[in-house]
């Protein structure tokens, strides 16, 4: 089974103790998810440095010192996080968290990871749900698909209408050994308690944490050009994404030639722009991109709607409580990802 790349980010940690986390994480033990340090606003998880706590701000926010030049200071609303974040021990005087660890001690760090994992595992499922429609891109058609796990309904792919459902408490092991049962269109619609994505959302999450590169060979040699589709949300876009799209909109350019225009290596290059294809928002067809430009704007759809078997291409003060501090509210649906199968999904 594959696991997904996982995104942890660090906030006010020394350079010695931020070297030690990072090594740790380069070695995970097996059957563990990879993590690698990211920016905060690409995380998928947050450690806060206890000693870089601050206080709080008049509207009971905790102030952290990150040390970095252009934003030496955040702050951090705990009824209004949308991923998890542990504080790494000593914490300021009166204060209290039931998501602490000591960043001194691997096995507090690790369980600390699995605790981030467990709250992930809709994003986990997800991109288990993105393995298995590539994995089985060339024997799936434009039909209903129930996903059951001993006649548990887990997931609803409708290759129809290019959407699914997953069960909030379907695991990623579900997705890899549910069996899928073709139905009539008459039964695709998904529960209401279900996450609702699209194909191509799938796919974008799957695509920007896989280790595996996807991107069809075409795209390899031949000129890109943008499109004016979006079939994610906008702010699933990374600045990565925008920085490859604002080239392509001067000019089209080539797989190499993108690498030397935005500075970034031909691996991130690659990655991104899969994660665009399964958006729809690139293609290397110019008639295509010139019909694409002629209709201005297109609403957020797939652009993979036409079905699996005809895709073409398709994110100060001490006294503080916050005994609840590091869960999450609960996130909407399209929060998911943050963060795309028969003949014709590559």
């Amino acid at each position: 089974m594959e696991y997904p790349i996982l995104r942890l980010a660090l906030l006010g940690f020394k350079a010695p103790a931020a070297a030690r986390l990072a090594q740790w994480l380069k070695q995970p033990p097996p059957g563990w998810p990879r993590w690698q340090l990211a920016e905060p606003e690409q995380a998928d998880a947050w450690c806060v440095d206890g000693t870089a706590i601050a206080g709080t701000d008049e509207r009971g926010r905790l102030r952290v010192v990150t040390g970095w030049p252009r934003q030496p200071q955040v702050s951090i609303d705990p009824e209004q996080i949308t991923h998890p974040i542990a504080l790494a021990l000593p914490l300021p005087e009166g204060m209290e968290s039931k998501e602490s660890f000591d960043p001194s001690r691997e096995a507090e760090v690790r369980q600390a990871l699995q605790r981030f994992e467990a709250w992930l595992r809709p994003l986990r499922t997800q991109f288990a749900l993105g393995a298995k429609l590539l994995e089985n891109q060339f024997s799936l058609a434009p039909h209903v698909y129930h996903l059951m796990i001993k006649h548990n309904l887990v997931a609803v792919v409708d290759l129809v209408k290019m959407q699914v459902g997953i069960s909030p408490k379907a695991r990623p092991i579900d997705m890899d050994e549910a069996g899928w049962e073709k139905r009539p269109e008459s039964a695709a619609d998904i529960p209401s308690a279900f996450i609702r994505q699209s194909v191509a959302q799938v796919m974008w999450t799957y695509a920007m944490r896989t280790e595996r590169d996807l991107l069809p060979s075409r795209y390899r040699d031949q000129l890109i050009y943008p499109r004016t589709v979006c079939a994610v949300p906008t702010k699933w876009l990374q600045n990565e994404h925008l920085q490859l799209l604002s080239e392509l909109k001067s000019r089209s350019a080539t797989l190499s030639e993108l690498a030397r225009l935005t500075g970034l290596g031909l691996p991130e290059v690659s990655r991104c722009l899969t994660a665009l294809y399964f958006a729809g928002s690139i293609t290397t067809e110019a008639q295509r991109e010139r019909r694409s430009r002629r209709r201005g704007a297109e609403p957020e759809h797939s652009p993979l709607a036409g079905g699996m078997s005809t895709l073409s291409g398709p994110d100060g003060d001490t006294q503080i409580e916050v005994s609840n501090f590091g869960r999450p509210r609960e996130s909407r649906a399209n929060d998911i990802g943050a963060p795309t199968a028969p003949v014709g999904l590559m």
